[in-house]
């Protein structure tokens, strides 16, 4: 969000944004496509993210100006696609915070007097989020009552599905089940719980 409190409209001509990144590649982008929308129209971009030898990213607009009224404000957007697996740039399970870094990362004028506007209120930076390059959803359904029921030596107690993006699979490595009510409560003697493939019969776990 870009505020103006001044006599005329000012005019952003160059906008420099950083992606400081945890967990991913040296010297590989993690983003591509990058365009640069005010509202729903797009103001500058296609740019390429640049990097040096590591971290943090670059994307820089130039060019196409932005205008923001007089004692008004309005909201500047970036958009960009993840870039591809086998680009390396992609790396699952990286952390990236995007936002402007300082105040020479921002070029603007005053409309019609041409004079340097002065910035406040940077550096700043928006929230942290994660690139996957897949992720796993789960449902669940009860078998049988959830109501008054009773135990016995041998029950299917529930359906569990895991479901993968189509992205890519997804590998299952550990499920932590926790089980409430009286039923499970009840008697001295442990019981043991395995967690059933249904399409195969197999056992994928088993614990006590």
């Amino acid at each position: 969000r870009v505020t103006v409190d001044s006599i005329e409209d000012v005019r952003i001509t160059d906008i420099t944004f950083t992606d400081t990144i945890t967990g991913g590649s040296n010297g590989v982008t993690s983003f591509q496509n990058l365009v640069l929308k005010d509202g729903s129209t797009q103001v500058a971009g296609p740019v390429s993210m640049s990097l040096g030898g590591s971290s943090p990213g670059k994307i820089v607009f130039s060019g196409q100006p932005a205008i923001i009224p007089k004692n008004g404000s309005k909201y500047l957007y970036v958009y960009g696609d993840v870039a591809t697996y086998s680009s390396g740039g992609a790396v699952s399970g990286s952390k990236h915070v995007f936002g402007i870094s300082a105040t020479s990362d921002i070029t603007a004028f005053g409309k019609d007097s041409n004079t340097v506007a002065i910035k406040y209120g940077v550096p700043s930076s928006g929230n942290t989020f994660s690139v996957y390059r897949t992720n796993l959803t789960l449902s669940a359904g009860a078998l049988g009552s959830t109501n008054g029921r009773t135990r016995v030596s041998v029950d299917d107690l529930a359906n569990l599905t895991f479901s993968a993006n189509s992205s890519y699979q997804a590998k299952l490595n550990t499920v932590k089940l926790t089980f409430s009510g009286n039923a499970g409560k009840a008697g001295t003697s442990a019981f043991s719980v395995d967690l059933i493939d249904v399409n195969t019969n197999s056992s994928l776990g088993s614990a006590s």
